[in-house]
């Protein structure tokens, strides 16, 4: 007869300390182009031409050919486009004073 020796497979497993699971991962909520133009007061259509031609610095993410946008990448958005109030006094006051200003086409108005 012979004899089996005990492999390392018989082996008791050592004791693991119970340890916290890892936090969860926060995963920004991803708008569809309907949503988002619904958050900025907008047709979807608008979003998808300024998208297309780069008009605006406004990010969203492609995924094959899904395309997104961020709440957070949206509020930056609004933000850099605000205009302050200061600003626009002074643009008007230099039209009031008399100032000329040049139009596009760099003719005087």
């Amino acid at each position: 007869m012979v004899k089996r020796t005990q492999g390392p497979s018989s082996r008791p497993l050592p004791k693991v300390s119970p340890q916290a699971p890892p936090p969860p991962i926060e995963v920004p909520r991803l708008l569809t182009t309907a949503e988002a133009a619904r958050v900025l007061g907008m047709k979807p259509q608008t979003l998808v031409l300024w998208r297309c031609k780069r008009r605006y610095p406004l990010r969203f993410l492609k995924m094959g050919g899904a395309v997104r946008y961020t709440i957070a990448d949206l509020l930056k958005f609004l933000e850099a486009a605000g205009v302050a109030p200061a600003d626009t006094r002074k643009a008007r006051v230099l039209r009031r004073s008399g100032q000329a200003r040049q139009s596009k086409s760099g003719t005087t108005i």
